[in-house]
């Protein structure tokens, strides 16, 4: 026995699933996120993060994805663009990330990416101006809430890849 609903969706309708989501239900499996993230130089004191949403599971609300990125303090001078984030905010670390407070730019050791909204394929990215010539590698961590109980978190050390925009 079984039932069958069905509606049409709304253009961008965060209630229907993709289809890598109705896969993983299908074979009886649980549903993940997989976070890519590249980081590149992109110009004179300029870097481009890009993030991608690879799994095949959705993360909604307030915290639905955050990435939390070490650098070294005082190195962000601001964000030239933003796509795909909900916003970012600067962070002064002392012990662990747990403790990490909100601070000004010029103190601070870790920059906070946030979205809304996590679905399979979706993308982000973030263009920041650094002060000096940016670290070779960059220590990030990314938490994705799936659902109030289960939160997705990779550690992740990215390498600093220079190409021309």
């Amino acid at each position: 026995m079984g039932i069958c609903i069905f509606r049409l969706p709304l253009g961008d309708d965060k209630a229907t699933l993709t289809s890598s989501e109705i896969a993983a239900a299908l074979s009886d499996r649980q549903a993940e996120v997989a976070i890519s993230i590249e980081v590149r130089n992109i110009a004179d004191k300029r870097i481009e993060l890009r993030a991608s949403n690879r799994g095949d599971a959705a993360a909604f609300g307030d915290g639905a994805l955050t990435i939390d990125l070490q650098v070294p303090a005082g190195s962000i001078a601001g964000v030239s663009q933003i796509t795909g984030f909900a916003g970012y905010e600067t962070l002064c670390q002392t012990e662990t990330l747990a403790s990490a407070r909100p601070c000004s730019s010029l103190r601070a050791n870790v920059v906070r990416l946030k979205a809304n909204s996590w679905r399979p394929g979706d993308t982000a990215a973030v263009t920041f101006i650094v002060k000096n010539d940016p670290p070779s590698m960059i220590h990030a961590e990314a938490k994705s809430r799936i659902s109030s109980t289960h939160i997705s978190t990779e550690s992740l050390d990215l390498q600093l890849n220079y190409s021309e925009k």
